[in-house]
């Protein structure tokens, strides 16, 4: 049996030609066309743009396929003067088609802004200086970060990060390293103390985060959620550190569940006495694997 090369449909060609169709249509449909360009855009913030001015179309990426739909030439340009657009569309931007008048859309992203975290090669709004003393927005499990990452002069007291002379985080205008960045956001959602925090108490609850953790909103009652979560089991293949759950053993005979060729790994890793018979391998004596309440090694867990 034979098959056309030439009868396959391509996705990809199929979203570039309806692509241009898109902004051939805003193109008869809108009265005006702004090119922008983006920075480090988060795709939650121009969502939030997007549905403020549903009035207007945006195009983002693939710039070539949009320059394309304007025309690179006066020769092949959609409508008169459009490739002098086209030739804008360089690096991380994007076409805006409204019927908003010039004044009107140039004021509004003038003077539209959005908080945001920082983000490493942001560049810092203004000077952040932390003062000498305790640190207690920090937790206590941040204090090397801040001495070996950041060279902030720190120690601990009981359980407390000091800081031992002031240091500036950042300074207004330069531009912000990983480590400044990180520094900047932590303790900023819920608040890290009673001075600073959102809402009554939730610095309280900020302290608690650490290591691997994590927020759970809910409308239940505390009754309904630590119910659901006690008695919510799932069954999973073991993992090295989980707790084993019972007590299994290996009984003396042929280990027909095990390939051949794993013998080697269960009686040099395991210390399972082995031997293979005919292409099977065979325990000589009863073997357990794991003990119930104890921590599983990689190996056993592998066994398992």
């Amino acid at each position: 049996m034979s098959v056309s090369l030439t009868r396959t449909k391509k996705k990809g060609l199929e979203s570039k030609q309806k692509l241009i169709e898109d902004v051939h249509n805003c193109v008869d449909s809108h009265a005006r066309i702004f090119v922008f360009s983006v920075k480090d855009m988060r795709n939650t913030k121009l969502k939030d743009v997007r549905s403020q001015w549903k009035h207007s179309r945006f195009f983002l990426g693939k710039n070539k396929v949009m320059a394309i739909a304007l025309g690179r030439s006066a020769q092949d340009e959609y409508r008169d003067n459009l490739h002098k657009i086209s030739k804008r569309l360089q690096g991380q931007c994007g076409l805006l088609f409204t019927n908003k008048t010039k004044e009107e859309a140039l004021d509004w992203f003038s003077n539209h802004t959005e908080d945001d975290f920082a983000r490493a090669g942001n560049v810092a709004t203004k000077t952040v200086v932390l003062s000498e003393g305790p640190l207690e927005q920090f937790p206590f499990s941040l204090e090397p970060f801040l001495r070996l990452k950041l060279g902030m002069q720190t120690s601990l007291k009981k359980g407390v990060i000091h800081l031992i002379k002031d240091h500036t985080v950042c300074k207004e205008g330069e531009s912000l390293s990983p480590e400044q960045a990180k520094l900047l956001v932590m303790a900023i959602a819920l608040g890290r103390s009673a001075q600073d925090e959102y809402r009554d108490n939730l610095h309280k609850i900020s302290k608690r985060l650490q290591g691997q953790c994590g927020l759970l909103f809910t409308n239940k009652t505390k009754e309904e959620a630590l119910d659901w979560f006690s008695n919510h089991t799932e069954d999973d293949f073991a993992r090295a550190g989980n707790v084993a759950t019972k007590t299994v053993v290996l009984s003396e005979g042929p280990l027909e569940q095990f390939p051949f060729s794993l013998e080697p790994f269960l009686r040099l890793k395991l210390g399972m006495q082995t031997s293979l018979k005919k292409g099977v391998i065979h325990l000589i004596k009863d073997h357990t694997v794991c003990k119930e309440g104890e921590s599983l090694s990689p190996e056993q867990a592998k066994l398992l």
